[in-house]
Parts: C-alpha cells; sequence; structure tokens
C-alpha cells in the first residue's frame, strides 16, 4: 500500500550514482534487460546496496508498458568488499613504509661502512705483523658481506617502492659467477674444506642489469 502509485526515485538515496542511472535507462529506453548495483535507501531512510535485474515488460503489440525490478540486498558482501580495499590499501601503504625506512636504515649505514671498508684496506696494504693483519683482513671480510648485505636490502626496498631503474647490457654471466663463488673458497679455507667449480663456458652472456 505504501509503494503503490509512489515513483521509484522513493527508494532513491541522495549518493552520487548519475552514470549508473544513465547506463539504466539507455539500456531501457533501447527495450534491453538491465543489470547492475545500486545504493538505494530502506523505507526508514538507511542506506543498502541492492544488485538489481529490471526488465522491460510488453503488452501483445510488444509494445513496453511496465517495468519489473528484481533486487537483492547484497548490503553484507559490499561492506566485507570495501573493507577488503581498505585493508590493501593499509597493506600497500605499509610496505611503502617499510620500503622508505629500510632505504634511509641503509644509506645511513652504508657510510660508515664505506670507511671501515676503506681504511681496513689500506691498514691491510701497511701493516706488516701477521697477526694483526690477519685480524684485519677478517674485519675487511665482515664489512664486506654486511655491505653486500645493505645494497640487497636497498635493493629490495627500490624494487617494492618501483623506483629501481634497470640498466641492461651485455654482461658475460660466467665472470658473475666466477666472482660470487670465489667467496666461498676462503671460507672454505679456513674451516679445511674442500671447495671447487667448473664454468663451462665463461664467455655466456645475456642483457641484464650488471
Amino acid at each position: 500500500d505504501e509503494i503503490i502509485g509512489e515513483n521509484v526515485n522513493i527508494l532513491k538515496s541522495d549518493e552520487y550514482q548519475d552514470g549508473v542511472y544513465k547506463e539504466l535507462w539507455t539500456s531501457l529506453n533501447a527495450e534491453k534487460e538491465w543489470k547492475g548495483e545500486f545504493l538505494n535507501k530502506n523505507k526508514n531512510g538507511e542506506l543498502m546496496w541492492v544488485s538489481s535485474v529490471i526488465s522491460p515488460v510488453k503488452n501483445e503489440n510488444n509494445i513496453t508498458t511496465h517495468f519489473i525490478s528484481i533486487m537483492e540486498d547484497i548490503t553484507a558482501r559490499k561492506e566485507m568488499e570495501f573493507a577488503t580495499k581498505r585493508a590493501m590499501e593499509t597493506a600497500e601503504e605499509s610496505s611503502r613504509l617499510k620500503s622508505s625506512i629500510l632505504a634511509n636504515v641503509s644509506h645511513e649505514l652504508r657510510t660508515p661502512m664505506t670507511a671501515i671498508l676503506g681504511i681496513s684496506q689500506i691498514l691491510i696494504e701497511e701493516v706488516q705483523d701477521e697477526y694483526v693483519n690477519d685480524l684485519l683482513r677478517k674485519i675487511k671480510k665482515s664489512s664486506d658481506r654486511l655491505m653486500t648485505t645493505l645494497n640487497s636490502i636497498l635493493n629490495l626496498s627500490e624494487i617494492e617502492s618501483n623506483s629501481s631503474l634497470l640498466y641492461l647490457s651485455e654482461y658475460k654471466i660466467g665472470r658473475q659467477v666466477k666472482m660470487l663463488l670465489s667467496n666461498y673458497e676462503s671460507y672454505a679455507k679456513e674451516r679445511n674444506l674442500y671447495f671447487n667449480y667448473s664454468i663451462k663456458d665463461k664467455d655466456v652472456t645475456a642483457l641484464v642489469d650488471e
């Protein structure tokens, strides 16, 4: 009794959805069925999302006389979608913040590490005492490992923040592999372990960022 004779606009909310209604009437005026979602309001004025199917009803002369609309309350589903979207945005912001912190920390640590590496290398070349020189080499080796870790963290933060730049060039893969594996020779020697590797083709190249 409350609905009969009323314009369907009594269900319309005050939310801006002109694009949806324009698409709806374009379909209905072309005598086509329309499917979509609305943010409507119920009789108490509360907002509710509905999934709607609206179809033209024709008489025996194939003239549209009415429209029939079937609506389903999808408020709970839409609220879940919005909550998921907000959670994703929060997670992305947290990831960006983490990347920014990692980049700043990495930069701050790299500066003193560069000094440690440089000074230890100078001392290694100048100090003649074998015991002291051995200690300096251990400092240098540990510093090299830490610098490699810092560089990896910085690279990761740049990749995650989409600010990394690639400089592609032809590069000999064998040379890179040899350099990486040679680091383990000294580690193995210290532990009386045998470590060997074989690179069958040192001239294999790829277009990569070195």
